[in-house]
């Protein structure tokens, strides 16, 4: 995962700052990195501590496992950097049913504020996260394109 990871975002890792937390076989991604850390750590405590260590105005959530359009980044990236939006996500093709988490490009100011999900919790990262989402008054948009799960669809297709 970690190599297909690289050869598809290769060119969006050397542009911009990333921060990774290395849990477990992330060693090739530490070229690419601003800040490497390497910690064995469940999700949560990874997320809280890359969201605590990222100093850019944005963030992406991005699962090692998801493929995103490229066209989806920018156009997230647009709706932050023009104030339409606290947080962009979209779902995964086949649908989920819900937007997804790691498929989300966030304002850092509101993830730092909201991010407060603990694994085993009552409900998963994602409806977690909206729902903190919509009861601080934040706003969050979605866009018409899909993210595919690669560890479930070896076309590669968007």
């Amino acid at each position: 995962m970690v190599d297909w990871f690289i050869n598809y975002y290769k060119p969006l890792l050397k542009k911009f700052d990333v921060v990774v937390v290395d849990s477990e076989g992330g060693e090739s991604l530490k070229q690419y990195a601003s800040q490497y850390i390497k910690e064995l750590l469940p999700l949560d405590k990874a997320r809280k501590l890359v969201i605590s260590k990222t100093q850019t105005p944005f963030t992406a959530n991005v699962d090692i496992d998801t493929q995103l359009p490229i066209k989806y980044i920018y156009s997230a990236l647009r709706l932050l950097q023009q104030n339409k939006a606290d947080a962009v996500a979209i779902d995964y093709k086949p649908p989920q049913g819900h937007l997804a988490f790691g498929t989300s490009f966030w304002r850092t100011s509101t993830l730092q504020k909201l991010y407060d999900w603990q694994m085993g919790g009552r409900f998963c990262e994602c409806i977690h996260m909206w729902r903190r989402t919509h009861q601080n008054k934040f706003k969050l948009e979605t866009l018409p394109f899909y993210a595919r799960h690669i560890k479930n669809d070896q076309s590669h297709n968007l």
